[in-house]
């Protein structure tokens, strides 16, 4: 599907943000606004043109955030990878996508980890499993390059799940839960799917979200043991 002339609809509170988000009363295109409608009652925004959509309604919430908390069970969370490992991500996630869409979906990755940077950063906290780590994507220099982003980088906080821990609930599925300063402004939560992003707001879904993040936090190696994990990995792939 071509990209000319197709506009989505975003929640009232993306588009007071960030200047560069589609008006959600005026459904106005922008530089990011690709993608299919956003569907208010199911709240999910199809993926379409290579997944683009997504990605824009989601930057649209995270310059204004305070804290992501984002669990990965297979990737390296979008906010702290390295450009080779999210372009060879994204090749792999979407093979069908152009080099266009690729691009453009990596400079929006990029451009967003300007967050954790600014004067006032963004703060990541970012639970994976253990395969996330241990699986090459790329060559062994782009691995290792990731791993030595997750250890330097001061904010972020990395916890690994190891193997050894068996079942756990983050193997439902990834999520990611957002909070901001204004406490008139709720968390949100998004949740990654074949379908679409789906977004959740609704106290009980907030409250099951955080239960998880929780959990993920308990079972998983504390933000050293993970470093020296990470150190391991990448001294491994020298």
């Amino acid at each position: 599907m071509g990209t000319s002339g197709i506009r989505y609809q975003v929640p009232p509170r993306a588009s007071r943000w960030s200047p560069g988000c589609p008006d959600s009363r005026t459904h106005a295109p922008t530089s990011l606004s690709i993608g299919a409608p956003w569907n208010r009652e199911a709240r999910t925004v199809p993926h379409r043109s290579g997944g683009v959509a997504a990605v824009a309604v989601t930057a649209c919430f995270q310059p204004e955030a305070r804290t992501v908390r984002n669990y990965e069970s297979l990737f390296i969370p979008g906010l702290a990878q390295t450009e080779s490992y999210a372009r060879t991500v994204i090749k792999g996630v979407l093979p069908t996508a152009g080099q266009k869409a690729i691009g453009q979906r990596v400079r929006v990755r990029m451009e967003r980890q300007a967050l954790l940077s600014k004067e006032d950063p963004l703060r990541l906290w970012a639970i994976v499993d253990e395969a996330a780590v241990r699986r090459t994507v790329g060559s062994r220099e782009v691995m290792r390059e990731q791993a030595l982003r997750l250890v330097e980088e001061p904010h972020i906080t990395f916890q690994v799940i190891p193997f050894d821990k068996g079942a756990h609930v983050g193997l439902s599925g990834s999520f990611v839960r957002m909070d901001f300063p204004d406490p008139s402004d709720p968390e949100a939560v998004y949740v990654d799917t074949r379908a679409g992003d789906v977004f959740l707001e609704s106290e009980p879904e907030l409250r099951h979200c955080k239960s998880m993040f929780e959990h993920l936090q308990a079972v998983a190696m504390g933000p050293n043991d993970s470093a020296d994990l990470l150190t391991k990995v990448a001294e491994a792939r020298d």
